[in-house]
């Protein structure tokens, strides 16, 4: 076998990553392309399927495709938004995945769980093969040893679920193994020099033999917390795991969101929502791609400034006959936001507020989980996943807890997807057969 390739399909957002054999570190994330959301290295975890359940699109291309539909054509087709998010909520309430399983399409169709999943990764797996082709390289699935990430909520049955939405998809599992997030998130974390650390990591080691640490994924979908302690031949063993939906990033546009409602109406959001679809996501990944700006230190003395599609000032006065910026003034904004044509200025205050119920939520749970005997001395904490990249997060989870050293990777939302494929070399031998030690797969698998 030639690469090692990992493929992350995340609550809301999906990815995949690889490197050759020859050089194992040297790891390749592809860019995607969107109207909306700019060049991203992930893609959102949207899929459409035609009347007949025919795999049209994934990812941006399928948002798009969606919206360029007419209204009938949106009936007989299948979009599915978060059907992974789906999935987690059926193993929060105790249920087990299954050939059975359905999850629901935004008109509430279902489709067997196991189907949509293994469209989603049959679309990831031949984009890899298609792009080096577009290369004028010729690489055949043999050459490929392939790794899924699940959950790390995820229990032996869903393992096996993810695994036969493999098979489906034409991965054969003699080349195939599955890694938990946040245990891959920890491998790639482990080997990272210091210069790569958005943080003084230098001061503690959290990978010695022994130590404790807690390794936060906060992802914009849910916010998951598992705590390790290094055993020999770093091997890792699981103390706690938890995980939570309502501290997650996408609170954070919940919450962005809830002050629009509050300056035009929940009527004329809902309007705008269902009129002008496209502009509407292009309002929320706006506002994402600012939550995720590195913050300088002197920000508190300058404020925020957003951008908003066009379309949202012209409708709010093609509807109501009253500018935005004078809509403002009456109501308890009037002194912390100045709306310019598609441009609001907003007082740090109010922006940073935005993150408040996420953080303050956060920063409870990991108090109430470094409270517990079984992870007493735990002395780091590690931040990956898309939310992990706020600066806000960080600050406020460094000022909670200055007893422990918080260490950020860079590019903390591909941390899990690099560290799949660190994991997938690790399991090749030198004659390129892939090797599973039983007793460290089962410790390392299970919690």
């Amino acid at each position: 076998m030639l690469f090692v390739c990992a493929i992350e399909l995340g609550l809301l957002y999906s990815g995949y990553a690889y490197s050759t054999r020859v050089d194992p570190k040297d790891i390749f994330c592809p860019h995607w392309n969107s109207l909306t959301a700019g060049t991203t290295h992930l893609i959102p975890t949207v899929i459409l399927l035609d009347e007949k359940q025919n795999f049209l699109a994934f990812g941006y291309e399928a948002e798009e495709k969606y919206l360029e539909l007419d209204a009938e054509e949106k009936k007989s087709c299948y979009f599915f938004q978060r059907f992974q998010m789906n999935l987690y909520d059926k193993l929060r309430s105790g249920e087990r995945l299954s050939p059975e399983t359905k999850v629901f399409d935004v008109k509430g169709k279902d489709l067997p769980a196991v189907d949509i999943l293994s469209n989603a990764i049959k679309y990831l797996k031949d984009h890899m093969l298609n792009e080096h082709k577009t290369w004028q390289t010729t690489i055949e699935e043999v050459d490929i040893f392939w790794v899924l990430t699940v959950p790390a909520m995820w229990d032996d049955p869903g393992k096996q679920f993810m695994i036969q939405a493999a098979e489906r998809a034409g991965m054969d599992n003699k080349r195939l193994a599955i890694i938990l997030d946040s245990k891959a998130a920890f491998i790639y974390c482990k080997d990272l020099p210091v210069k790569k650390f958005d943080g003084e990591s230098d001061s503690v080691d959290m990978f010695s033999l022994g130590q404790r640490c807690l390794l936060l994924n906060a992802g914009d979908g849910a916010v998951d917390l598992t705590a390790f302690e290094v055993k020999p031949e770093e091997e890792l063993h699981v103390l706690i795991h938890a995980s939570w939906k309502d501290c997650s990033g996408i609170i954070v546009n919940t919450t962005y969101i809830q002050l629009m409602i509050d300056i035009v109406g929940e009527e004329f959001i809902d309007s705008y929502c269902q009129n002008n679809t496209a502009d509407y996501l292009d309002l929320l990944r706006l506002f994402e791609r600012k939550r995720y700006e590195k913050v300088d230190e002197d920000i508190i003395m300058r404020e925020v400034t957003l951008k908003v599609p066009p379309t949202f000032v012209i409708k709010y006065k093609e509807k109501t006959g009253k500018d935005i910026s004078q809509r403002v003034k009456e109501t308890q904004f009037a002194k912390s936001l100045k709306w310019t044509k598609d441009k609001m200025r907003i007082d740090n205050d109010l922006f940073q507020s935005f993150f408040n119920p996420s953080c303050e939520k956060i920063v409870y749970n990991v108090k109430q989980t470094l409270s517990k005997p079984e992870v007493k001395g735990s002395k780091a904490i590690l931040m990956v996943g898309c939310f992990s990249e706020s600066t806000i997060l960080q600050n406020a989870v460094k000022e909670a807890f200055p007893e422990c050293l918080v260490v950020v990777p860079h590019k903390a939302r591909l941390a899990v997807l690099k560290g799949a494929v660190l994991f997938g070399h690790s399991l090749l031998s030198n004659n390129d057969r892939p090797v599973i030690e039983a007793e460290f797969w089962r410790q390392n698998t299970t919690n």
